[in-house]
């Protein structure tokens, strides 16, 4: 059998972005929202920090990208997984930046003066 090894998050984009065009879908690329993406990220880096492992498993192959991609369309972690695993405080703010849909997704403003991290920085 001969299965592609997906090295990198950029072949993971690319590769999206040659299925849509052969799918004759649009690109996802008129959707890309660059600050919005930057707020994806830092929530993708506070779920690291707090748990030392990522929200989701990249695939190794090509044939299991559809199922990824599926994956993080559907939320890295529910409201109730979220409230279990950080407490309520946490999980809006976790749930919220993590949010796929990015006109639902956190700003930066929205991060700034969320109650998690402003009740945080009293205690240091």
């Amino acid at each position: 059998m001969n299965q592609k090894l997906i090295s990198t998050p950029q072949e993971i984009i690319r590769l999206q972005l040659v299925q849509d065009k052969n799918s004759k879908t649009k690109s996802r690329q008129e959707d890309y929202v660059p600050f919005s993406a930057d707020i994806w990220s830092l929530g993708v880096s506070l779920y690291v920090m707090l748990t030392r492992k990522f929200p989701y498993q990249a695939p190794r192959n090509v044939e299991k990208l559809s199922a990824f991609l599926a994956q993080i369309s559907k939320g890295v972690l529910t409201a109730k997984e979220a409230k279990q695993k950080f407490g309520t405080k946490l999980a809006n703010l976790m749930c919220g930046m993590l949010e796929f849909d990015p006109s639902k997704r956190f700003t930066i403003a929205t991060v700034k003066s969320h109650e998690w991290l402003k009740t945080k920085a009293r205690k240091t």
